[in-house]
């Protein structure tokens, strides 16, 4: 769409709510429009060249994405006559997308969310003429909910963002939390977690703190709490095996957390700080203990530079002698085909869509130490350019699964949603029984009421997810 840039650039200029994706420092790069001229081929027939506009999110290896982009314009490109016109937003992504979109402006190829494809916002991929060795390429890695709707594939995956937990091991060794040789002894247990941030902050003298935290991040319990201890559980909080909700199984987490900001264990400002500044902060050597998805690999060596040693650890399990399961992966998709691109520019945006999933693109994401793919034979086949600290221990998938998908966004919920309330309870504002009896009371009633109007396909979220350790 010839006006999808001006409208980005009136709609940030607008925009009130920002939103900040974990891991990704602001940027913005446009392409200048070209579209309707032409080049001579090696044949020297002109060859017309369409743009396309391409709407993406990412800040871990946009460094890398614009190079090949800009190589691909001066070079193959040229030969297939396309021009990727690219503009990058972090803050204001989806918010500066809707927009578009709702004002008839839609990119040709974005980074969808589930909204926007439940929404009729994105092409199906099924069928379309020169993707059939991507759609085969793909499958294995396609999942119900998050790629595949009612039967139909609308977005390839991209790669996988295992939750971990960063620690600083000169606070803990400092703190005399530390094993058999000496060395940093990350917790294996919850009540260890809470332990080992009580000693850390006591011997922080009011700069350091045992465990950074935020719920000012609009997925700050599901992401940091919830999905980090999903191993203690087997199943998420909406239970794709019964097809109920039940957050009573994720008590544990909830009052961990609870005690360690009553301890003052908690880097001070959980109730205000944003995701990034606490990153700061641990970078910095101010916070022993961190939950930490994929992508702050690239934030503690690139965005934030780590300022003391580090490592990486699976998050804590409920208890030593329970029983585990498999800890989960995000699977983050690829781009999509916007569902307003016309016949006559579809093959164009195949021929970008071809160059932006290749092998060689994504070869080039991994090779950076910025993506972990979801297809392990190219990331076995590929030699890393950059040996990024801890990268390697983040990368080990080793008993971790893909995460299913929840109906949490579908939802018309009286009342409080469980973040909210999870706030409260860690705060001592809620009493943590009570706030459990309420959630699935509401979320329950909820989801019904979404399959009842049938505004919420049940088969999509309701079938046999199995997170047993192999």
């Amino acid at each position: 769409m010839k006006r999808f840039t001006k409208t980005v650039s009136l709609i940030i200029s607008l925009a009130m709510i920002i939103t900040v994706l974990g891991g990704c420092a602001p940027a913005a790069t446009t392409a200048p429009s070209t579209s309707g001229s032409s080049v001579a081929s090696s044949s020297t027939a002109p060859v017309k060249i369409q743009s396309i506009n391409f709407f993406n999110s990412v800040g871990a290896y946009l460094a890398v994405l614009t190079k090949l982009v800009d190589a691909y314009n001066a070079g193959a490109g040229k030969t297939e006559g396309v021009k990727i016109e690219m503009t990058t937003n972090i803050d204001n992504y989806t918010t500066v997308l809707e927009a578009a979109i709702k004002a008839g402006n839609s990119p040709d190829i974005f980074m969808p969310n589930t909204n926007m494809i439940t929404n009729g916002w994105v092409m199906p991929l099924d069928g379309v003429k020169g993707l059939e060795d991507e759609m085969t390429r793909f499958k294995p890695y396609c999942t119900i909910g998050v790629n595949i709707f009612g039967g139909k594939t609308y977005v390839f995956p991209l790669e996988v963002v295992p939750i971990k937990m960063a620690y600083n091991k000169e606070l803990f060794v400092k703190a005399g939390i530390v094993d058999a040789k000496g060395e940093a002894k990350p917790p294996v247990t919850l009540a260890e977690q809470v332990a080992d941030a009580k000693k850390i902050t006591a011997i922080g003298a009011g700069k350091a703190y045992g465990y950074g935290f935020t719920y000012q991040w609009v997925v700050g319990f599901r992401r940091l709490g919830m999905k980090a201890v999903i191993h203690s559980v087997g199943a998420g909080w909406f239970n794709n095996n019964t097809g109920k909700y039940d957050f009573a199984p994720y008590k544990p987490i909830y009052e961990a957390l609870t005690q360690m900001y009553a301890d003052g264990s908690m880097f001070p400002g959980a109730e205000s700080i944003a995701i990034d500044p606490i990153r700061s902060q641990f970078a910095d050597g101010n916070v022993g203990m961190i939950t930490a998805p994929s992508y702050d690999i690239g934030v503690y060596n690139d965005q934030f530079p780590a300022k003391m040693d580090w490592g990486i650890a699976d998050a804590p399990y409920f208890t030593a002698d329970g029983k585990k399961f498999c800890g989960v992966f995000l699977s983050r998709t690829n781009n999509c085909i916007s569902a307003t691109v016309k016949a006559d520019l579809l093959p164009t945006a195949v021929k970008a869509m071809k160059m932006l999933c290749s092998k060689e693109t994504l070869a080039n994401f991994y090779s950076d130490g910025g993506v972990i793919l979801v297809e392990k034979d190219l990331m076995a086949a590929t030699k890393l350019n950059v040996e990024k600290k801890n990268f390697k221990v983040m990368a080990d998938l080793t008993n971790y699964v893909s995460m299913p998908n929840f109906p949490d966004s579908l939802l018309t919920l009286e009342g409080d949603n469980y973040e909210v309330v999870l706030s409260k309870v860690m705060t001592g504002k809620l009493n943590v029984d009570a706030a459990i009896t309420d959630l699935n009371t509401r979320y329950n009633a909820a989801y019904q009421k979404g399959v009842a109007a049938n505004k919420i396909d049940k088969t999509m979220y309701e079938f046999t997810y199995d997170m047993s350790i192999k």
